[in-house]
């Protein structure tokens, strides 16, 4: 895995693990990885994607032993998840937290693979597979990592599902664990134990997009199907520990997502939609409440709502009206590429092998399924931000709280300068009147003209009456913070 710091003073030390960020970048990054010994040799099968500083840290990717923390009768208290930390405790806070195995319902705790067309079983450019390689220590006993991970098709084409192992080795060399000069089952498995796993949580998509209410979450029904999860089934399902090296995705989607879309559609192929920021964060999923397809009844493309109202028709008025609101954004529905996969990697004995891999191999898709109707299409009418009088906001307004979240937002058509890139604006940042740094706003989308970012921890950490004021091009908006 190569690990690349964005920026030209910006560094990362593989062997330890260290890092420092540039004083001119956003905290991004990429870890690389190729099935090749030598890490800066060969293509690049895959992409480890995680969130960012100061969410989380590169590489991406990190094992946790012994979290004593984790509640839920027979989860291990090991695994292989994101290098996330704990909401409201990131890096840039007084007391940063790790996340660990036993941290809250979405705190980031899985990391992204996104799977290039170099990885593809039976693609044009196939090395096949994309192999995380993971060190190991002698010690007795076995044991068990629950594995908190998403798969995304950036392949350019349609998958038809995915296959993951579990062995030694890589690239070429890679020998499974059952193979006669692999390390055994016994010692090296997979398993989507019955009873700790349903069959249809192994490998899912998005629940915002597919599925019904998730009461104890609090969360909405799918937006594209309120009754039915999307997701891929395992063939090998249940497998204990020491049964298999091999996990395959079976039955193919369920859902609506077929009838809508068609099989595993790639990043390429995605279509536009229309979110609202329901929570006044803007690094947080927004709700999507409008996408741009192929509208059945009209017989052409256009702006439709979910199936909660039977994808009807939204009137050009409306989007005008969203455009001028500086809580809707725009952009690729990405989480229809995105699967979300729950089982457990066994390590035993490993007298034979100082390193394990776990290989996942996607399978290009036969079916000959059409290009979506919307593919290389303008939405129309766009959702822009149409007024020439810029406004500018710190929310949440009048008063916020002490150490509460706050938000700055800029809506301006003057500086949406290119309409098919992402722009930025800065603004100036000051507290009681005193200038305290500059905050870069990037745009929400395409030809948005709507900035936003998030203002750090110690702007709302002020003494109660202090007010945080944001101003740019000579428009000023404020906010006085109120006690805790």
């Amino acid at each position: 895995m190569t690990v690349s710091l964005n920026g030209t003073e910006s560094t990362f030390n593989p062997t330890d693990g260290s890092y420092v960020f540039g004083s001119d970048v956003d905290g991004s990054y990429q870890a690389a990885i190729n099935n090749e010994i030598d890490n800066d040799a060969g293509d690049v099968q895959g992409i480890v994607l995680a969130k960012d500083w100061p969410v989380g840290e590169p590489p991406g990717i990190k094992i946790v032993n012994d979290d004593r923390a984790v509640k839920q009768e027979g989860r291990p208290t090991n695994c292989i998840m994101a290098t996330s930390y704990r909401e409201g405790h990131f890096l840039d806070s007084t007391d940063p937290q790790p996340d660990l195995c036993s941290g809250p319902f979405q705190s980031h705790k899985r990391f992204k693979l996104a799977m290039l067309p170099t990885s593809v079983n039976g693609g044009a450019d196939a090395e096949e597979g994309i192999d995380l390689v993971f060190n190991v220590e002698t010690e007795e006993g076995s044991r068990d990592y629950q594995v908190f991970q998403k798969i995304n098709n950036w392949t350019n084409g349609r998958l038809d599902g995915f296959t993951i192992e579990v062995g030694t080795g890589i690239g070429a060399d890679f020998v499974p664990a059952n193979e006669g000069a692999g390390a055994g089952v016994a010692n090296l498995s997979l398993s989507v134990p019955e009873g700790f796993y349903e069959p249809g949580q192994l490998a899912t998509f998005s629940q915002g997009l597919f599925g019904p209410i998730d009461d104890k979450h609090e969360r909405w029904a799918g937006f594209f199907d309120p009754d039915t999860r999307a997701r891929f089934n395992i063939a090998e399902y249940p497998k204990a520990r020491g049964e298999t090296d091999t996990l395959t995705s079976g039955a193919p989607l369920g859902s609506d997502y077929n009838a809508l879309f068609g099989p595993w559609l790639p990043n390429n192929k995605l279509p536009t939609g229309i979110f609202w920021d329901d929570d006044g964060n803007p690094d947080t999923d927004a709700q999507l409440v409008a996408w741009y397809g192929f509208n059945r009844v009209l017989g052409a493309l256009g702006w439709m709502t979910g199936a909660a109202e039977r994808f009807a028709a939204i009137p050009d008025a409306t989007i005008a009206a969203w455009g001028q609101d500086p809580l809707y954004t725009v952009g690729e529905i990405d989480d229809l590429v995105n699967v979300g996969l729950n089982y457990i990697v066994t390590v035993g004995d490993t007298a034979s092998f100082d390193s394990f891999t776990i290989r996942v191999t996607p399978s290009v898709d036969t079916s000959g399924a059409e290009v979506p109707a919307y593919d290389g299409k303008k939405v129309a009418p766009p959702l822009v931000f149409g007024s020439h009088d810029g406004v500018v906001s710190i929310t949440p307004v009048p008063t916020f709280p002490v150490g509460g979240l706050l938000t700055a937002r800029v809506g301006d058509a003057d500086l949406d300068l290119d309409s098919e890139a992402i722009d930025v604006v800065d603004v100036a940042i000051a507290v009681d009147g005193v200038d305290t740094g500059v905050l870069t706003l990037v745009e929400l989308g395409l030809d948005r003209g709507v900035f936003a970012a998030t203002l750090l921890a110690s702007y709302s950490a002020r003494p109660a009456g202090s007010v945080v004021t944001a101003t740019t091009w000579m428009r000023t908006t404020g906010s006085v913070v109120r006690p805790s």
